[in-house]
């Protein structure tokens, strides 16, 4: 969860809310800094790409997926994976896919590609971008 607290009358609920959540409540703040290059591609691809796809999905095979099962299906057919290391140090590593770190040309080609597979494979419409 996202809490922006731009005025003061959200700072102030914000105070009495945690003021409210009482003993055996921690209370983390840390300031959220956004890549603005990537977080708009993230957020539609997230809230706009994935969701039409579970849509399609559900209409077409009656199967649920959810975001995160959609995601990790895309990444493994469109990214390399990286090898991440044991924590022993020892052996084989771990297969990861992730789009943590992407650039911005990098995740623009990750949501073109998932968008084109949407719409030949799949058979769904996917609202395009609007830019922000």
């Amino acid at each position: 969860m996202r809490i922006v607290l731009d005025t003061p009358v959200k700072v102030a609920a914000a105070k009495r809310a945690i003021d409210a959540a009482g003993p055996g409540m921690e209370v983390v703040i840390r300031r959220h800094v956004p890549d603005d290059r990537v977080d708009p591609m993230r957020r539609y691809l997230f809230q706009v790409v994935y969701p039409a796809i579970a849509s399609r999905i559900l209409e077409t095979s009656g199967k649920i997926f959810g975001v995160p099962d959609i995601h990790g299906m895309m990444m493994k057919r469109f990214l390399a994976p990286y090898i991440r290391q044991g924590t022993s140090g020892e052996g084989e590593g771990d297969l990861v896919y992730t789009t943590k770190g992407l650039t911005n040309k990098p995740m623009g080609e990750f949501v073109e590609k998932v968008t084109w597979y949407a719409a030949d494979r799949l058979e769904c419409t996917i609202p395009p971008r609007q830019d922000e």
